[in-house]
């Protein structure tokens, strides 16, 4: 079983420095989880396939591991190897995380800054 664990810095800061702001927690929570669950499907996307196993296996990995930490699991031995080694298809949970690391960026800034 492969765990991809997509780390965001910066969001402890940012929910200290808005204390008084009592839903920012499980608003940026829920968020990080819309988007863990985007870029698992993302990643189940482009995700190679032979048996459909591994594709299959993406969109139902996404667990939650704090308040604000969320993370994928694979369910298959062979996830890490096929996402660092596959001809044509290597890459395919980080080019997920990638082409989210800025949606997800702006969501937290936007709600942060809501008041």
């Amino acid at each position: 079983m492969a765990r991809f664990n997509v780390k965001v810095t910066g969001i402890k800061r940012t929910i200290r420095s808005k204390l008084t702001d009592r839903n920012l927690a499980q608003d940026v929570d829920q968020i990080t989880e819309a988007y863990a669950r985007k870029i698992a499907n993302d990643a189940a996307e482009k995700a190679p396939i032979l048996t459909g196993l591994l594709k299959n296996s993406l969109p139902n990995g996404v667990e939650r591991s704090a308040i604000g930490e969320w993370q994928i699991v694979a369910m298959t031995d062979y996830t890490l190897v096929q996402e660092y080694t596959h001809q044509t298809k290597k890459g395919f949970v980080r080019k997920a995380v990638w082409d989210n690391k800025e949606g997800y960026r702006k969501a937290v800034e936007q709600r942060a800054k809501r008041r």
